[in-house]
């Protein structure tokens, strides 16, 4: 690697600089759509059984606030924070990264939006271990979402009667 001055890389600041063109595409293909889709379920796959996964899709179907969120990224999202709907308001600070699949789960990236109705039970696993809150929230982002998880693992663990017999006992020196 050989160290050249911004003003001497004249094909990098080029590329970097390109505007969009009127003939770029405003939308993905359906074809690196499906790509995602496929590498969304795949991932979910490899951290949740079978029965965790259609556990979370029946929650979906009865839970409101889910539909509505899966109906607003269909029509996509106002540009105004005040158009938003009242209930889904907690979404807007992530809406760009909230993506439907084509199943009906919603992803924030590669975690799937847990639905209200199976929140306790996810929230009950991700604590089954009693591996503290920190170990429990890093448990989380791999697989599980919803806004306000990190709060309601945290209390989780501060009135489990196992981790806080325990808690004094493993701290670090």
């Amino acid at each position: 690697i050989v160290y050249r001055p911004g003003s001497q890389m004249v094909l990098p600041d080029t590329l970097s600089l390109d505007c969009l063109s009127e003939n770029t595409p405003s939308e993905f293909p359906e074809e690196i759509a499906a790509v995602a889709d496929d590498e969304q379920r795949e991932g979910l796959r490899l951290v949740a059984s079978h029965a965790t996964i259609e556990m979370i899709r029946a929650a979906t179907a009865v839970d409101e606030q889910y539909q509505l969120l899966r109906r607003q990224i269909a029509i996509r999202w106002p540009t105004k924070a005040a158009d938003v709907p009242s209930d889904l308001r907690e979404f807007i600070t992530f809406a760009d990264e909230l993506i439907e699949t084509d199943d009906g789960l919603i992803f924030k990236g590669q975690r799937v939006l847990v639905p209200q109705e199976a929140r306790a039970e996810i929230l009950r696993r991700l604590h089954s271990s009693h591996i503290g809150a920190n170990g429990c929230i890093r448990r989380a982002q791999e697989s599980d979402f919803y806004p306000g998880i990190t709060a309601d693992i945290k209390a989780a663990v501060a009135t489990c009667a196992v981790c806080q017999t325990f808690r004094d006992a493993e701290q670090k020196e």
